[in-house]
């Protein structure tokens, strides 16, 4: 089973689920693009799976 080490890169991941767009998520979470993209990569390695 994996253990999500940071809560922070599960919502982000969810805000990207929730407007289709890593763009609008970052504009929604007020962060860069290139920091939501990380967040979602961190999480599929903890995952060991591809989200998208």
């Amino acid at each position: 089973m994996a253990v999500i080490e940071n809560v922070h890169d599960l919502e982000v991941f969810e805000q990207v689920v929730g407007t289709g767009s890593f763009t609008q998520a970052a504009r929604a979470l007020k962060m860069s693009q290139p920091a939501v993209s990380l967040a979602v990569k961190r999480l599929e390695r903890q995952l060991g799976a591809g989200l998208f």
